[in-house]
């Protein structure tokens, strides 16, 4: 893939995740999550839509951004790259997120957004060592 082109995705995917994010899904005063795996073992336990929205989803959402950060990079990205990448935009969000009120401050969708990425990245490496067809 082309470098302008993964930039224009990343950029796509960015400004969607910012508004679904911070927009979409008002939540009047929404409860905090600073307990690690506190909702991820909820969730868990009650099954159900819920939890595939949320722990598929908070993981799914990421993945492009770990297989498309390195190819907009011109330098080599690491897997550590790209979960402090991860980790800065997602808790970044998380913090705006608790500043309107409007959504779940949640440190389990950091958790699951960073191990997305990784995924993504792990993807991304994955295809870089495929032999050609």
């Amino acid at each position: 893939m082309r470098k302008s082109t993964a930039t224009v995705l990343l950029a796509a995917w960015l400004l969607l995740f910012l508004d679904m994010t911070l927009r979409w899904f008002p939540d009047n005063h929404p409860p905090v999550n600073l307990t690690p795996f506190r909702s991820i073992r909820h969730d868990w336990n009650e099954g159900g839509r819920h939890f595939w929205v949320n722990f598929f989803g908070n993981i799914a959402y990421f993945v492009p951004a770990g297989a498309l950060l390195p190819l907009v990079r011109s330098r080599p990205t690491s897997a550590r790259q790209v979960a402090l990448a991860a980790f800065a935009l997602s808790g970044a969000v998380e913090l705006a997120q608790y500043a309107s009120g409007r959504r779940v401050c949640d440190v389990d969708d950091v958790l699951l957004n960073v191990s997305g990425a990784l995924l993504g990245y792990a993807l991304f490496r994955a295809t870089r060592r495929a032999p050609a067809d």
